[in-house]
């Protein structure tokens, strides 16, 4: 019933093929994988053999169900799957996950929006079940597969909202982008709300009413490194960069924190925090093709005004936390990303546009450079990234400073060995952690 109420759906929009769910289930784990063959011990039996699969014979001996678990099974009579925990408390998803649907974003741009938890593929709403818990906002799929550009903005005015959270049941195949970076100001799902008193948040620039300079706001803290000090003059200071970073078990999940706003008070486009997702599948999670995940940190923008003015700091790097059995990372197009952004710059502006911008952190190899407006004036400083600090703007002592770096994010993997497989020229541009796999009791 499900299925035909999306086709009549997918039909009225004008689209000629089936997209976003599927009623075909793929990779769900439970088939025999390569290795020895299944044997009967004896007849008429269920056992775990010791591949961690369930075994059942009929009275003949022979093998009727073999069933692979991922986390292996136990020995109790009858043998059962072991089953995963769910970082940040989300366990009880995964009986949703179980009875949920074959969710696919296909090729084309589709839309994730974190505050109401629309969904929309290629241009079409889908109704799609969501629960906002701890400020994530979870899905649960029984296998996840996304082929095309996955955004969490559509516009400017798509600020940050709660982190975002799949739970699937089965196999999560990521070929496509995964977007949950700041763009300019306007913060990432799960990063900290710049209006929010916080000490990774980088400092307002300082002024100096007597010469009407104003200076450049710090830089925003990322999960790992924090940012960088804007811009100074001799006697009133830059703000200083955002100090404060979390724990790398990203329990809870947040993102990135924002830059400094340059100094004179007022909103002056400081980069938002990078956003923040969880992936937890109970079987496995493939990255391949151009497969990648951005968490990155927004470029500071400089103060709309007519003359040279401070720039604002560069927002924080987010978090990606990526939960599975097994994790696999393949090719040299593929990457994960929670770089800073880049500070802005001094300068003017042109026809009420801000020409100083601080570049996004991105999914290259390279820092997120500070804004320029060109000769004359000065670059913002430089986001952060896996091997480099980020920078501070420099500073000015008779004209705007500009804004400093903000700080890299951090990736967290979850595997039943605690290894991550990453091959074929993959990056992860970000700090990273290992961990176990926690089952339930």
């Amino acid at each position: 019933m499900r299925a035909a109420w999306l086709l009549a759906a997918v039909l009225a929009a004008g689209c000629n093929q089936i997209i976003g769910i599927e009623d075909t289930t793929f990779g769900d784990g439970g088939t025999p994988d390569s290795g020895p063959p299944a044997t009967c011990d004896a007849p008429d039996t269920i056992t775990c053999d010791e591949r961690g699969h369930i075994v059942t014979c009929d009275t003949d001996g022979n093998v009727t169900d073999d069933v692979a678990c991922p986390l292996g099974c136990t020995t109790a009579a009858p043998p059962a799957c072991k089953q995963m925990e769910v970082t940040n408390g989300l366990t009880r998803f995964l009986s949703d996950a179980a009875e949920g649907v074959d969710m696919v974003f296909p090729n084309g741009t589709s839309y994730v929006l974190a505050d109401d938890g629309q969904v929309i593929i290629n241009n079409a709403e889908v109704s799609v079940a969501s629960e906002v818990v701890d400020g994530m906002r979870v899905f649960a799929f029984k296998s996840l597969k996304i082929d095309g550009q996955l955004l969490t903005h559509q516009t400017l005015s798509d600020f940050g909202g709660p982190a975002i959270v799949f739970v699937v049941a089965g196999d999560v195949e990521i070929t496509g982008l995964v977007d949950v970076s700041a763009l300019r100001w306007s913060w990432g799902p799960g990063a900290l709300d710049p209006a929010v008193v916080d000490s990774c948040r980088g400092a307002q620039g300082g002024k100096d009413n007597t010469l009407a300079s104003l200076k450049g706001g710090g830089g925003g803290g990322g999960g790992y490194s924090a940012g960088a000090a804007g811009g100074a003059s001799p006697t009133f200071g830059g703000g200083a960069g955002g100090s404060d970073t979390y724990d790398d078990t990203l329990v809870p999940l947040r993102g990135g924190c924002a830059g400094g706003e340059s100094g004179g008070g007022g909103y002056s486009g400081p980069g938002g925090g990078g956003g923040a997702i969880q992936i937890s599948s109970a079987t496995r999670i493939t990255i391949t093709e151009v497969g990648s995940i951005d968490a990155s940190g927004g470029g500071g923008s400089m103060v709309p005004s007519y003359a040279g003015f401070a720039g604002a700091g560069g927002g924080g790097g987010g978090a990606i936390l990526l939960e599975a059995p097994t994790i696999l990372l393949s090719g040299a197009d593929v990457v994960l990303s929670t770089k800073g952004g880049g500070g802005g710059g001094n300068g003017d502006n042109i026809d009420g546009t801000d020409q100083a911008i601080g570049e996004e952190g991105g999914l290259g190899p390279d820092p997120a450079l500070g804004g320029y407006f060109g000769a004359g004036y000065l670059r913002g400083g430089n986001g952060g990234t896996t091997d480099v600090a980020p920078t501070p703007g420099p500073a000015s002592s008779d004209n705007g400073g500009t804004g400093g770096g903000g700080g890299v994010g951090q990736t967290r993997f979850i595997t039943g060995d605690g290894n991550v497989t990453i091959e074929g020229g993959a990056a992860v541009r970000s700090p990273y952690t290992t961990s176990q796999i926690t089952l339930q009791p």
